[in-house]
């Protein structure tokens, strides 16, 4: 089930911001949107969509924060289109707040050699037609093919017709930068204030057209979650990276029974009884947002100090002192081990099931089928480490397991290559 909601938080000036979040299995996207030049920040995992709605809120001139925690293991798709589907929702919000509206909009932006066009009415009719002239498959980790499925999707959910065109161009990157461009100089123009209407009461309450007034009610009753009320478990404290596919742990929480609390707070995480550092994408980036935050010094302090602590794909490796992903940027280093590529003739990133090896006496981790997506991984477990390998390609530590607690027979640090959250009733009983 997919829940969704919108807020208004209006300041002394009367100028809006409006606030949607929509949480699913497959992602969790909190928007902040005023149509007025301030903040821009963006986080969607991807970088090149990170650029792209970069650009369109700047040359918008839109105040914009958009954090995205997504599936990224399976692809990009979900992540795009629930961005545009939560963008859009919240940009429909803030067009009612703003009252009357030029209503039609038209722009062409070049970017080098690459010329695009948009077109928009603000109407209320959603239709999205899209010639973008893309040839590559991806651009960085960005599907072509879902840029304008992006586009369709805001215009859906924004009540927008949109017609955006890439007249000429041979760079694929250029041709999508100037196609965003475009439609944000084309909603800049749609969305300006009316300024001659037929009276002050139209002026506050209606959008330039011959039909007059449409008015539509929407009244919403959330059923309590009978289930969250009865859930009195255990709490797990997990790290916001920014870079994790939160949306998937969040669920294999639910079915564990455990309660999952995502904290920004280095105290918070610090303090935390059983902490978790989810990660996938880049090394370098997802590090950088944890040093902005302060949480890499409360991961390496618990570990450090042996409390309960659990890194999954990009979070173990981000424990350990340093990758080849990303060279000269050092990690957490609590975990005294380098990562490095797998070396390999298989292709790369490894994407699917592999048989996890417990190490000899290993009372804790049982032979399984986990699920992995990794280029990089641990070769051997350092001094005082536990290690269950697979193999791809080589031999690599599947997991690393340290600081055991001889009463219950569990690691106080289990450190996780594959992905518990995907890795079925195996996976499950590592939450449990």
């Amino acid at each position: 089930m997919e829940s969704l909601k919108n807020d208004r938080t209006a300041s002394r000036t009367k100028q809006t911001y409006i606030i949607a979040t929509r949480e699913s299995k497959e992602t969790s996207i909190k928007v902040e949107l005023g149509l007025f030049p301030g903040p821009i920040s963006i986080g969607t995992g991807i970088g090149f969509l990170d650029h792209m709605l970069t650009s369109l809120a700047c040359h918008a001139g839109w105040s914009l924060v958009l954090d995205c925690e997504g599936d990224m293991v399976v692809d990009d798709h979900h992540s795009v289109e629930d961005c545009a589907i939560t963008l859009g929702i919240a940009l429909r919000e803030a067009i009612v707040e703003r009252g009357a509206i030029a209503r039609f909009g038209y722009a062409y932006a070049p970017l080098d050699e690459s010329l695009a066009r948009a077109v928009v009415d603000v109407s209320g009719r959603p239709f999205c037609d899209c010639d973008l002239q893309l040839e590559r498959e991806a651009i960085g980790e960005l599907a072509t093919e879902n840029i304008g499925h992006f586009f369709a999707s805001l215009a859906t959910n924004a009540g927008l017709t949109l017609h955006v065109d890439v007249l000429k161009g041979s760079n694929d990157h250029h041709k999508a930068e100037a196609a965003f461009k475009a439609l944000a100089l084309a909603l800049r123009e749609a969305l300006t204030p009316a300024v001659a209407m037929a009276s002050a009461s139209d002026a506050e309450n209606a959008p330039a057209s011959t039909k007059g007034t449409t008015v539509i009610k929407v009244t919403k009753r959330e059923k309590a979650s009978e289930e969250k009320k009865r859930m009195k478990g255990p709490i797990l404290t997990i790290a916001a990276t920014g870079a994790a596919n939160l949306a998937s742990v969040k669920a294999m929480c639910a079915r564990a029974g455990v309660e999952a609390l995502v904290t920004e707070d280095p105290e918070v995480l610090y303090k935390a009884e059983r902490a978790l550092l989810p990660g996938v994408g880049a090394f370098g980036a997802a590090l950088a947002k944890l040093r902005r935050s302060g949480l890499d010094k409360a991961l390496a302090a618990r570990i450090a100090e042996d409390r309960p602590t659990m890194g999954i794909c990009l979070g173990m490796q981000m424990l350990c002192a340093s990758s080849e992903e990303t060279a000269g940027v050092p990690g957490i280093g609590a975990i005294p081990c380098a990562v490095r590529k797998l070396k390999t003739e298989l292709p790369l990133p490894q994407l699917g099931w592999n048989r996890l090896r417990p190490a000899p006496g290993d009372s804790f981790l049982k032979p399984g089928w986990a699920y992995f997506a990794n280029s990089y991984m641990v070769a051997e477990a350092p001094e005082g480490y536990v290690t269950a390998s697979c193999v791809y390609g080589e031999k690599f530590a599947a997991t690393l397991e340290g600081r055991f607690d001889a009463a219950t027979e569990t690691p106080g640090i289990l450190l996780c290559q594959f992905h518990p959250e995907l890795s079925g009733r195996w996976g499950l009983d590592l939450f449990m």
